[in-house]
């Protein structure tokens, strides 16, 4: 499918928890409790520096986009993160991840933003398409280190 679809991207809602939370199960999360999901959305809804949208197609939500800005001494400015981009699969190669992107770069140039950075696992489809570096990212030379308190 290469043929591009009207999207309109728009903030998310409390009240759409339950397509959130089926995106997020796409996205392989099926272990995320709704009550759980429910209580973060309702903080990030609430809060200035984090970014919640959806992109909907006629009348399906089909993508979730998640951003979070922060100050960075070593930019001496702000940084955003996407934390979760995922597009149902039935579209994806639409435009659906484009529109969103496009939306996180449209508030990072109005929150005058520095620098957008993203972390994906080079396993997934996203990765081996080439999506990121076709609507203008290149890849870090970092490392994602974790600490888990569970360890």
């Amino acid at each position: 499918m290469s043929d591009q679809i009207s999207t309109r991207v728009r903030h998310a809602a409390l009240s759409d928890l339950a397509a959130i939370h089926g995106l997020l199960v796409d996205l392989g999360y099926a272990h995320l409790s709704r009550d759980a999901l429910a209580d973060v959305l309702d903080a990030l809804l609430r809060d200035d520096t984090r970014g919640v949208w959806l992109a909907d197609v006629e009348t399906e939500v089909v993508g979730l986009l998640t951003t979070t800005v922060r100050s960075q001494l070593r930019l001496a400015g702000l940084e955003m993160t996407v934390e979760e981009l995922v597009v149902r699969e039935h579209v994806r190669g639409r435009g659906v991840g484009r529109a969103l992107l496009d939306r996180a770069k449209a508030e990072a140039r109005r929150l005058g933003v520095l620098r957008v950075q993203l972390t994906t696992n080079r396993t997934r489809d996203v990765y081996v398409r080439g999506f990121y570096p076709k609507n203008g990212f290149v890849e870090a030379p970092s490392a994602v280190m974790r600490w888990s308190p569970e360890t």
